[in-house]
C-alpha cells in the first residue's frame, strides 16, 4: 500500500494522508489480544455485517456517507470498517469497474478502497472466483491493486496453477502479463508447485527463477530438485539451466557436489571443465577467506606460511583441490600476492621458471587494486624484465595500475614514479602514466613523455598508442 495525497478529513469527499506506517498501525493487535486474535474478529465481524446487511441500491451514496463518519475520529478512521468491507464487496462482485471509477473520485474513496481492498478482493475472489475482478484490470487506477489482490487469492485455492491459467483465457495479454507477474512475488512458498505448472504452461523460466531466489535458499534448492527430474521438460529445463542467475547459484553453492556443479554448469565438456574448474575455485576460496579464518591477516604477519595456507585451503576445499589443484595454488598465490609478494612466491618454488613468471604477471594484470603500489612493484621485480613474450602483459600491467594509482593517490603517485630506479619498469610507468593523465594536464603529461629513454615506448608515444 502507498501513500496518497493529503486533503482534509471531516466530509466525503476528502480524505487524509495516509502512510504505510500508519495502515500498518491500525493493523495491529488491540491490547490485550494476539495479532491473529485481532484478524479473526476482524473477520467475523465483516461476515456477520455482510449477512445481516440489506444491500443499497445506491452503493456509492451509502458508502461516501459510511466513510465521511469513518473519517471523523482521527483515532477511529485509522480502523477498518466493516460496513465499508462489506459495501465494497457487493459493489466489487457486481461491477468491479464501476466501483474503482468510483474510487477515483476523489483521496479519500480511494484511501477507503486501498485500506479495505485485501480483505474484500480475498472474499470475492473466495466466493466467485477470479474472473470476478477480471474487468477491474482494464481501470488504469485500480488495475494495480486488482491484480495484486487476484494474484494473492489465486495463490490461496485450491489449484492456484488450474485457476490462473483459465483467468488467462478470459484477459487481454497486457492484463494476463500484469497478473502473472505477481505470482512470483506473492506466491508462498507453499505454492511452489503450482508455481511451477504456471511457469512451465507460460514458458517463462524467469518466473521459476525470481520465485526461487525470493524464497532464498529454500527455494533454490527446490529449483535444483526439480531440474533434477528428467519428467520436467527438457526444452524448459535447458532454459533454466542457460540462464546467468541459475549459473551464479550453482557456482556460488560450495555445499553442492563438485560434481553435480560441474554438470549443471556444463562442465561435462572437456573443452570447458578448465575454465569452470577456475571459475569455482575462485569462487569458494574467497568465500573461505571471506568468511572463515582471516589467513591473509595470518599470512601478512607471519603466523602461517603460504604452504600452510594453502594446506588449510586444501582441507576446506577437498574436491576442488583434487580436480584443480593447479587452479587453487595459482588463485591463492593470486591472493596472498597482494600482502607480502616475496613470501608468496614460494608457492611456485617448484614451477619451471618460465611458468612461474607467467603466473606472476597474471597476478601483476588482475590483482592490486588499491594496494600499495610497491608491492605491485615487488612482484614484478621477480619477473625478468628480458622477457620478450611477457613486454605486452607488463605493460597492460602498469597501464591499469597507473590509471587508478593515480586517481587514488594524486601527486604522491606522480612522485613515487618519478623517483623509481632507472630500468623497463620505470620506463612503462612514465609511458603509462602520461597517457592517464593527458586529458586532464597536458603539460604533466609532456613532462613525463620527455622523461622517458626506452626506444619502443618513445615510438609507440609518437605513434599515439
Amino acid at each position: 500500500m502507498l501513500s496518497q495525497p493529503a486533503s482534509k478529513a471531516g466530509s466525503p469527499g476528502k480524505g487524509t494522508e495516509l502512510s504505510v506506517e500508519e495502515i500498518l498501525e491500525s493493523l495491529k493487535a488491540p491490547a490485550g489480544k494476539t495479532l491473529l486474535q485481532a484478524q479473526e474478529e476482524r473477520e467475523r465481524e465483516f461476515e456477520r455485517v455482510l449477512a445481516t446487511m440489506e444491500v443499497p441500491a445506491d452503493l456509492a451514496g451509502a458508502l461516501n456517507k459510511e466513510i465521511a463518519e469513518w473519517l471523523k475520529d482521527d483515532q477511529d478512521h485509522r480502523k477498518p470498517s466493516p460496513v465499508i468491507a462489506a459495501l465494497l464487496y457487493h459493489w466489487t462482485t457486481r461491477d468491479v469497474a464501476a466501483m474503482l471509477k468510483w474510487a477515483e473520485t476523489d483521496a479519500a474513496t480511494r484511501d477507503a478502497m486501498i485500506w479495505h481492498c485485501s480483505q474484500v478482493y480475498a472474499k470475492a475472489i473466495k466466493d466467485k472466483g477470479p474472473g470476478v475482478l477480471a474487468a477491474g484490470l482494464a481501470v488504469p487506477s485500480g488495475a494495480f491493486f486488482v491484480a495484486h489482490e487476484l494474484a494473492v487469492g489465486l495463490g490461496l485455492g485450491e489449484d492456484p496453477a488450474a485457476q490462473a491459467l483459465a483467468l488467462k483465457a478470459t484477459l487481454p495479454e497486457d492484463q494476463w502479463l500484469q497478473v502473472r507477474r505477481w505470482f512470483q512475488e506473492r506466491w508462498g512458498f507453499q505454492q511452489k508447485d503450482m508455481l511451477a505448472k504456471v511457469a512451465i504452461a507460460e514458458q517463462q523460466p524467469e518466473m521459476l527463477l525470481n520465485f526461487a531466489k525470493k524464497q532464498g535458499a529454500e527455494g533454490m534448492k527446490w529449483l535444483r530438485g526439480l531440474l533434477a527430474d528428467d519428467s520436467l521438460d527438457s526444452g524448459f529445463r535447458e532454459q533454466v539451466s542457460n540462464s546467468a542467475a541459475w549459473k551464479d547459484y550453482v557456482k556460488n553453492d560450495a555445499t553442492m557436489p563438485l560434481a553435480e556443479r560441474m554438470k549443471l554448469l556444463g562442465g561435462d565438456d572437456e573443452a570447458k571443465a578448465g575454465a569452470l574448474y577456475e571459475q569455482l575455485v575462485t569462487k569458494d576460496l574467497s568465500a573461505i577467506l571471506k568468511n572463515g579464518r582471516d589467513w591473509r591477516n595470518a599470512f601478512r604477519n607471519g603466523a602461517a606460511n603460504a604452504d600452510e595456507v594453502l594446506a588449510a585451503m586444501e582441507k576446506e576445499m577437498p574436491e576442488l583441490a583434487k580436480q584443480a589443484p593447479v587452479a587453487l595454488r595459482d588463485r591463492l598465490f593470486m591472493e596472498l600476492v597482494e600482502e607480502d609478494p616475496a613470501r608468496a612466491m614460494e608457492l611456485l618454488d617448484k614451477v619451471p621458471e618460465a611458468e612461474k613468471a607467467q603466473i606472476a604477471m597474471k597476478a601483476a594484470v588482475q590483482a592490486f587494486g588499491n594496494i600499495d603500489p610497491n608491492l605491485f612493484l615487488a612482484t614484478l621485480e621477480k619477473i625478468p624484465a628480458d622477457t620478450p613474450e611477457l613486454w605486452d602483459q607488463r605493460l597492460e600491467a602498469w597501464a591499469g595500475k597507473s590509471q587508478s594509482n593515480h586517481m587514488r593517490l594524486e601527486e604522491d603517485y606522480v612522485t613515487w614514479v618519478r623517483g623509481l630506479p632507472p630500468g623497463l619498469d620505470r620506463e612503462m610507468a612514465l609511458y603509462s602514466l602520461a597517457k592517464a593523465v593527458q586529458a586532464k594536464d597536458g603539460t604533466l603529461a609532456a613532462e613525463l613523455r620527455g622523461e622517458l629513454t626506452d626506444a619502443k615506448l618513445k615510438q609507440r608515444m609518437e605513434e599515439g598508442r
